[in-house]
């Protein structure tokens, strides 16, 4: 079982990570330059990995429209890359099947068909490092100039 101190780092991340999917999705709408909430909806997608590969793909478009040397500098490729990372130990977190061994620390693994299962360790530690890897992400692209 999953004890009180990992519960509330569970419930951090869950905090974190819904502010990180705000700030990607308004990154998307500012990208797309759509100013109508309901429209923006329209030509954003759901899911956050989506919006990620959405943002890198406009702006691709936008470089080669315009012909412009620097639509997608480097520093907003890692802040994808380290986000993209982020939703995939989010979802096994979120997601994963519990796994506790008496005497072990308790794993959250999540399987895909055709693939090595995810697995991460359910500990208070790691809980809230990810935690501050969500806000490290967060600040980086809040503080990005779109």
């Amino acid at each position: 079982m999953l004890n009180d101190e990992t519960l509330k780092e569970i419930g951090r991340v869950t905090i974190e990570f819904s502010i990180l999917d705000e700030v990607i999705t308004d990154m998307a709408w500012l990208i797309i330059e759509c100013t109508e909430p309901d429209v923006a909806r329209c030509v954003t997608p759901p899911f956050i990995d989506q919006k990620l590969d959405h943002i890198a793909m406009v702006c691709k478009k936008l470089k080669e429209a315009h012909r412009l040397e620097n639509a997608i500098p480097g520093a907003l490729l890692t802040q994808i890359g380290l986000a993209k990372g982020i939703v995939s130990k989010r979802n096994t977190i979120i997601r994963g099947e519990l796994e506790s061994r008496r005497g072990g620390e308790p794993l959250l693994r999540l399987g895909k068909k055709d693939k090595e299962p995810q697995v991460f360790h359910a500990t208070p530690h790691e809980l809230a490092d990810l935690v501050d890897d969500i806000h490290g992400v967060t600040n980086g692209l809040m503080t990005y100039d779109v």
